[in-house]
């Protein structure tokens, strides 16, 4: 069921908003790897890198997570990175569905990480997610949807 809600998603992001409003993009990037850019957000979890995490994301972008919904850059990175970027380790995402036509790609799968209890101890942590990358005016590709189960 959520992958279907996160497909919708993805349709009704592609979707124009207005024809004035949208960004204009050259030759839409055909073969955009979802594993380059689900790579580079593991990275920067690994690296604990705050900025470089948020940088990833769009100042539109949203998220769904089973605790709550964030809207936006400045949300996300206030109420989720700040809160998991310095405890999270060991990100790990295994893939089972990827789709990249035009300026949207789109990857689910499962991820499991370490993270650092109060204690000291880690405990793994295991469970689902979807990401909606959009492809920028710079040729840059950011999230603009993640759901994390």
């Amino acid at each position: 069921m959520r992958i279907l809600l996160a497909s919708l998603l993805a349709v009704i992001i592609s979707c124009p908003k207005d024809a004035v409003a949208q960004p204009k993009h050259s030759a839409p990037e055909k073969n955009v790897s979802t594993d380059r850019l689900i790579a580079a957000w593991n990275k920067s979890w690994n690296d604990r890198d705050s900025a470089a995490i948020t940088s990833q994301l769009t100042n539109d972008a949203v998220m769904l997570s089973s605790a709550k919904t964030m809207n936006g850059r400045s949300q996300i990175a206030k109420q989720f990175v700040s809160h998991y970027y310095r405890s999270m380790l060991n990100l790990k995402t295994r893939k089972f569905y990827e789709s990249a036509g035009g300026n949207i790609a789109v990857q689910s799968g499962t991820y499991t990480h370490d993270i650092q209890t109060a204690e000291g101890k880690p405990n793994t942590l295991s469970g689902g997610y979807t990401f909606v990358w959009e492809l920028q005016a710079d040729k840059s590709w950011k999230l603009r949807f993640l759901e994390l189960e």
